[in-house]
């Protein structure tokens, strides 16, 4: 997904988090601040919570629930930092609301279908070994009181989708109370918009896989929208080709006719949940979409489009 403006917004691009971010305001001055402001806080988030560095707090806490694994322990119960435990907190109540489709349990699912390292390393690697037998991701409950965390034994954390989602918005909101006028954050898709809107409203441009533009929304309200894709992020794996949505169920890459599901919300978390879980939810995404009341464009692998909820019809004579 990418956004599309006219010239009342301003614009600068940058890579962070193993992804593209863009970043829009609509006061000309707002922008070498913005920039610094959002710079610090995607810091500030990898340091915290990024699964291929080893010295981020979420990867010293995956090591130290598998050295208590190998203790016989059923559950154990690690503290962690006040900024991690908001990430967890974020990523239980996605959890929560799609029916433990989108869980931040992942981690050891994703290790085991060869998601252990940044993408661009994963992809250089040369012929790897058959993946073993994938297993269902343990259904006991993670458990956050304050800043303790309590994990089933073998569970690994992977805060991905969940915390890239929850800092569009929230560097959208900051930004927008430290620099004033209007803000729109795009990390690699997840965008999160605050202030006031230009004038002509945000303009955000559906791209699929291919990079053809599908669709521009324009919305003149601080809506957030969020794609989740099976034909970006991937990677071969033995004989086969992976991508990196875990359907819990089956603790493997989930099965589904979706290539690309794009969802309209009130925030940004909200957004990645719903097409996150849309696209693990298979044949049953049209459904599930609507009785929620979230709007959403879905792309089969065909390229078929099926729009849900109210997402808008394309408009007469809009370039492609």
């Amino acid at each position: 997904m990418t956004t599309t403006v006219g010239s009342t917004v301003y614009a600068t691009t940058m890579r962070a988090l193993g992804t593209d971010v863009r970043l829009l305001v609509t006061e000309p001055t707002a922008l070498p601040p913005a920039l610094e402001f959002l710079d610090n806080e995607l810091a500030e988030l990898d340091s915290v919570a990024s699964r291929f560095r080893p010295d981020s707090e979420l990867s010293r806490t995956n090591r130290l629930a598998a050295t208590e694994a190998l203790r016989d322990r059923d559950r154990t119960t690690l503290a962690v930092s006040p900024e991690l435990a908001e990430l967890l907190t974020v990523a239980l109540r996605v959890e929560d609301m799609t029916d433990g489709l989108v869980t931040p349990a992942a981690g050891a699912a994703l290790v085991a279908a060869g998601y252990d390292a940044d993408l661009d390393v994963v992809r250089r690697r040369g012929p790897t070994t058959e993946p073993g037998r994938p297993q269902p991701i343990s259904t006991p409950r993670i458990m956050l009181t304050g800043c303790r965390v309590t994990l089933p034994v073998g569970t690994q954390l992977d805060l991905g989708s969940s915390a890239k989602a929850y800092a569009a918005q929230r560097s959208a909101n900051r930004i927008a109370e430290y620099v004033g006028g209007g803000v729109l954050v795009d990390l690699g898709g997840d965008i999160g918009c605050a202030g006031t809107p230009p004038c002509d409203g945000w303009r955000i441009g559906v791209r699929d896989w291919t990079g053809r533009t599908r669709q521009a929304v324009c919305v003149h309200a601080n809506q957030a929208f969020a794609t989740s894709s099976t034909r970006v992020r991937t990677w071969q794996y033995g004989r086969r080709a992976v991508h990196h949505i875990i359907d819990p169920r089956t603790g493997a890459p989930a099965r589904t006719p979706w290539a690309q599901v794009t969802c309209m919300a009130a925030d940004t978390v909200l957004a990645n949940a719903a097409s996150t879980a849309a696209v693990i939810a298979a044949n049953k995404a049209l459904e599930w979409l609507a009785r929620r009341g979230i709007p959403a464009l879905l792309i089969d692998h065909d390229g078929h489009e099926y729009r849900v909820a109210g997402w808008p019809e394309r408009s007469t004579g809009e370039e492609i």
